[in-house]
């Protein structure tokens, strides 16, 4: 686990189904059909999770990383800004 991303992720008590979750929000997000029926609200839980800035710049940079490894540029590009308007969202309540 990151040392710095550890400390929101505290909340996690079960990784196993946060994992499940975490793959089919991304799943959707970025077009494929949904397959669960479940809501999310991403802004509340991750405010609850104390997720800020500094937060938020780190798992950017990790996502980044990951996208470049495993995508090609022009998705890693447009996956990258939607995932950086997405955390725009997720920070604004927190940095109030």
């Amino acid at each position: 686990m990151d040392p710095v991303l550890s400390v929101p992720f505290q909340s996690v008590e079960d990784w196993p189904h946060h994992v499940v979750r975490l793959t089919h929000f991304w799943w959707i997000r970025f077009g494929g059909d949904s397959y669960l029926n479940v809501s999310y609200n991403p802004p509340e839980k991750h405010f609850h999770a104390g997720f800020n800035q500094e937060f938020l710049t780190r798992w950017l940079g990790l996502f980044q990383e990951t996208l470049q490894d495993k995508l090609s540029l022009e998705q890693a590009t447009l996956w990258g800004v939607i995932a950086e308007r997405m955390g725009v969202a997720l920070t604004f309540k927190n940095d109030l």
